[in-house]
């Protein structure tokens, strides 16, 4: 059995081919070799925020962990929600998203 790794800190950012393609984006999943789905690790400043997107025309899902730092979910059918380091959130097809980082720690 084989695997792999990555120390995430030593990959630069560089956008991803997906609708929220970032400059904050590390693409921490090709790294790894999976094409299943997309993985990426998205490090934004305080007052950084996510591209706004849907998944309407691919039917995507994505799912969101805050490893350090406060901030904020935004979906479009849900008011802003706060989000602190450790917390996770899923946002389903046909749903707006858009993250927003307030503090690193």
């Amino acid at each position: 059995m084989t695997y792999t790794t990555v120390d995430a800190a030593l990959m630069k950012p560089v956008p991803g081919p997906h609708p929220a393609a970032s400059p904050h984006d590390k693409g921490v999943g090709e790294a790894l070799g999976i094409r299943a789905f997309g993985l990426y690790q998205v490090e934004l400043p305080p007052g950084g925020e996510t591209v706004r997107h849907d998944h309407i025309s691919d039917g995507a899902e994505d799912v969101y962990a805050i490893l350090h730092g406060t901030g904020a979910w935004h979906r479009r059918r849900h008011r802003r929600r706060p989000a602190g380091a450790r917390a996770a959130g899923a946002v389903h097809r046909g749903d707006t998203r858009l993250g927003a980082a307030r503090s690193r720690r």
